[in-house]
């Protein structure tokens, strides 16, 4: 959605004589879909021109994390969406935060792979720092499990395998994603192709400038409490590439029991759990799986990390003989938009400069 066209802005005029107040003639907007919620409601704050973003127009807010907010966006010469975090306000004059969110441009500037999510462009908005990224609309798997659907076996390991194959190309560049779930593994192109999402919590292995430190979050966990691995929970930052495979069998777990591998009151509770309990054996909940899943999947959920699979790779072949292809379709698919990013620095910028500074977003 343009946010006007000359051809609406000549209709408005004459619809401007039929209202009392801007706020009903955005009202009226609103209704006619020519403009959405969110583009109502900035125009009527007088932040029009920050709906701008680049050569993005914001539609809709879609989420936020510890650094950012997400965007619904298109691109106002090609019509493509295409999502785009901005740093959140009160980091914008936090040196540490911006740079750390520029790491997090490179970091995806680094990852080509079709089971992770891809970068197409980063820059500057004012003093806020941007990334646009490839929109997935999903469903993802904490959508799938939520509608109370039960999942084909051979499904559920055909999403962890090319989790698995994404993460395999993560960690040969160096990244960890560290908050592998349901939540951040996403269906793409008709339910065939898995996409890892939410790499705001990546951490880059190699670099001895960031070694040992969160990039984009703080506190005793970095990651959520039900799929964290134990090493995770004692140290947020004692993790490694084997901890990705932990939140995996998490998640495959979930998958193919319906329920968390360790259920508890609390997150704190469920999370201590799983560094003094060995997982229930899956097959105790699913007598019907396969021979041999369930030690994959008890592989995976090793409480140290030297129990588990070498690589995300070996991980992806030992589900192999258990998965099937994924044909089921999903109401929408993934928008692909043909930029290659050029990702900027922390000072001597190179990105896209503008006097824009994007808002908070409060509905």
């Amino acid at each position: 959605m343009a946010l006007l066209t000359p051809e609406r802005l000549a209709d408005i005029d004459s619809l401007r004589t039929q209202f009392s107040s801007e706020e009903q003639l955005t009202t009226e907007l609103v209704r006619r879909k020519w403009l959405t919620p969110l583009q109502g409601r900035w125009l009527l704050r007088g932040h029009g021109q920050r709906l701008f973003v680049g050569s993005y127009i914001l539609v809709d807010r879609i989420g936020e994390g510890g650094m950012g907010q997400v965007f619904l966006a298109q691109h106002r010469s090609f019509g493509r969406s295409a999502a785009i975090k901005v740093l959140r306000p009160d980091r914008r004059d936090n040196r540490r935060g911006r740079a750390r969110f520029l790491r997090e441009m490179r970091a995806l500037g680094r990852l080509d792979h079709p089971n992770v999510v891809h970068a197409y462009d980063a820059g500057l908005v004012g003093r806020a720092c941007y990334l646009v990224m490839e929109y997935v609309p999903g469903p993802d798997l904490a959508q799938v499990l939520a509608s109370g659907e039960r999942l084909p076996i051979g499904h559920s390991c055909e999403y962890a395998r090319q989790a698995a194959l994404g993460l395999h190309h993560m960690h040969e560049r160096g990244l960890i994603h560290r908050d592998i779930k349901p939540g951040n593994v996403s269906l793409a192109e008709g339910g065939r192709t898995v996409k890892l999402l939410d790499v705001g919590l990546v951490k880059e292995r190699m670099n001895p400038d960031t070694d040992g430190e969160v990039l984009t979050q703080a506190g005793w966990l970095v990651g959520t409490a039900d799929y964290a691995a134990p090493e995770q929970v004692l140290n947020a930052r004692n993790v490694g590439r084997r901890s990705d495979q932990y939140s995996l069998g998490c998640t495959l777990y979930h998958l193919l029991a319906g329920e968390v591998p360790f259920p508890g009151s609390t997150p704190v509770a469920r999370a201590l759990r799983r560094v003094t309990e060995n997982v229930r054996p899956i097959h105790d909940l699913r007598p019907d799986l396969p021979a041999g899943l369930s030690e994959v999947v008890g592989r995976l959920m090793s409480r140290e990390p030297k129990g588990r699979f070498p690589s995300a790779r070996a991980a992806a072949d030992a589900l192999a003989p258990f998965a099937t292809p994924l044909v089921k379709a999903v109401a929408e698919t993934t928008v692909h938009i043909s930029t290659c990013p050029t990702l900027p620095t922390i000072d001597g910028v190179t990105a896209t400069e503008s006097e824009l500074s994007t808002p908070h977003d409060a509905p």
